[in-house]
């Protein structure tokens, strides 16, 4: 039950259009948004619905495979006046958006229109055909009864009105929701008694209101506004207002009616919705990462060389090119790759976008100046219902300084473990947390008899006896404690070939620069025989 009434709570849409995939995208948008859409691909099929069924609003495509796309307006405002009829066109001359508007039009959105902007309008068209539904009923009831009209519009959001059409906007009726809105009573702005309300308006959209008016006036038609208006505490307050004229036989207007909400909040949001996006695109602008954002093509898969890639101008700049030398497909990156990193790197992108693994890769890719550099790339993909990607964005990371070190640092380990390896004693590293080897030199594998394999992340309790490896543990305890080497003359060990053997070692602590011991180093001398001719 709760579920039914959801639904049916929902504002409701129809999208006429004749293209399926528009139709598929504005339905996957609007159902997103919570709006029950309804698709008609013809004119015909679009004057059916609307006669069958209410709209909250249309988007109305012109260019119908059937009939006129104005026809289809005008019939769709006979049947139901106050649809908000949204034209969604690529058609953009002046004269033909001027002539739909003329014509009743709520408003006219360009292809490819801007999610954004379509939302928007959207649901002021939404707001507008539900207050206006209930401005209608409202005045029904005002010829039944002045009362029941009076408590009626006193329920209604928002402020409804009928004034004069003059620059006062001399008010003859102002429901009670003006109190709210600007602070003052409806008494105030009767026939102008204490104050008129243009006094209210912004002075910066004082003409502009009057122009916009007066314009539809000359027209018969509709008129939308928002505007600033000062509240009586002093603020300002941004107000909705969508109004039209009454007119006598001779044409001329009578007065105006109208609705006014007040739109302070959602206008507060789009300022902070525009600083935020301004503080993306300086984080962008400023970050030393690349980005990117990737769509696949409907009818190509998403390794398609042609497949568009958003590059950022940092992403391009880290390879040398201007905005305009590198082009956003994704073959643009492609044919950049290493040859030696390339499967690699297409198998971790097929893992992110197959099983859902995390995309975090480490490839070269040739410059403009023809040299490769290391990069570090991370991506999350966006999956649809079925599980289809539909979108992938990450960044793109510099490394090449790191992988330099990390080769410098690797060559400096390899020749310290050559030089290590050619001494006759044995060395051992072993680590200060809990003593496991984490080196030991050739010498050292000759004379215990054990690999540096078998060596590495052991303890002493793992190859000798329980006594010898206590003694070693409490020496290393020792050593690590104080800030000295420590010399041993004489330390018997169990060898696993050669028996028992007589040592002697000296232990030192390797430390960080705040003290902290990292290593214990050791190097031991093998003296059993020189201590047996003794």
């Amino acid at each position: 039950m709760e579920t039914s009434r959801a639904r049916e709570a929902q504002p409701s849409v129809l999208i006429v259009d004749d293209d399926p995939d528009i139709c598929q995208a504005l339905h996957d948008l609007l159902e997103h948004e919570g709006f029950a859409v309804v698709l008609a691909h013809t004119g015909l099929d679009a004057i059916t619905q609307v006669g069958r069924r209410a709209f909250g609003a249309v988007l109305l495509d012109i260019g119908l495979p059937d009939r006129d796309g104005l026809d289809v307006l005008e019939q769709l405002l006979h049947l139901h006046g106050h649809l908000p009829i949204i034209i969604l066109t690529a058609y953009t001359t002046t004269d033909y958006t001027v002539d739909t508007l003329n014509r009743g039009a709520f408003a006219y959105l360009t292809k490819p229109y801007r999610p954004a902007e379509l939302l928007a309008t959207l649901r002021r068209a939404v707001g507008v055909q539900a207050l206006a539904v209930q401005a209608v009923a409202a005045e029904h009831a005002r010829v039944e009864s002045e009362t029941r009209f009076a408590a009626l519009v006193a329920n209604l959001p928002g402020v409804v009105y009928r004034c004069r059409c003059d620059s006062a906007w001399t008010m003859l009726f102002l429901s009670d929701g003006i109190k709210e809105l600007s602070g003052y009573p409806a008494e105030d702005f009767l026939k102008n008694a204490v104050r008129t309300y243009a006094s209210l308006i912004h002075p910066d959209d004082r003409s502009m209101v009057e122009r916009t008016v007066f314009d539809a006036v000359a027209r018969q038609g509709p008129y939308t506004l928002e505007y600033r208006i000062t509240h009586a505490d002093g603020s300002i307050r941004w107000v909705y207002e969508r109004g039209r004229g009454s007119f006598g036989m001779d044409g001329a207007v009578t007065w105006l009616d109208g609705v006014i909400l007040d739109i302070t909040e959602r206008k507060q949001a789009e300022t902070t919705l525009r600083q935020v996006e301004e503080r993306l695109e300086l984080a962008v602008e400023g970050s030393s990462d690349g980005l990117w954002d990737g769509r696949p093509s409907a009818d190509e898969p998403w390794w398609s060389p042609r497949t568009p890639v958003w590059w950022s101008p940092r992403f391009k700049e880290l390879l040398g090119f201007r905005d305009d030398e590198f082009p956003n497909v994704l073959e643009s990156w492609a044919a950049r790759l290493h040859p030696e990193d390339k499967t690699r790197v297409f198998e971790a992108l097929t893992a992110h976008i197959d099983r859902r693994l995390p995309y975090d890769v480490e490839y070269r890719l040739r410059t403009k100046r023809g040299d490769y550099r290391w990069f570090r790339a991370r991506g999350q993909a966006i999956w649809d219902q079925a599980g289809h990607m539909v979108r992938m964005a990450g960044s793109l990371r510099d490394i090449h300084d790191r992988k330099e070190m990390e080769f410098e640092l690797r060559q400096g380990r390899a020749l310290l473990s050559d030089i290590l390896d050619h001494l006759p004693d044995m060395v051992f590293l072993k680590d200060a947390k809990d003593l496991r080897f984490v080196h030991v030199n050739k010498a050292g594998e000759d004379l215990l008899g054990y690999s540096r394999e078998e060596l590495i992340g052991k303890c002493d309790i793992d190859f000798f006896p329980p006594g010898e490896a206590a003694f070693f543990t409490t020496k290393d305890r020792e050593v690590l404690a104080g800030d000295r080497v420590v010399e041993i003359p004489e330390e018997p060990i169990q060898t696993r070939h050669k028996g028992r053997r007589w040592l002697h070692t000296k232990k030192v602590a390797i430390r960080a620069d705040d003290g902290a011991p990292l290593y214990l180093l050791g190097i031991s001398e093998d003296i059993t025989e020189r201590r047996n001719k003794g």
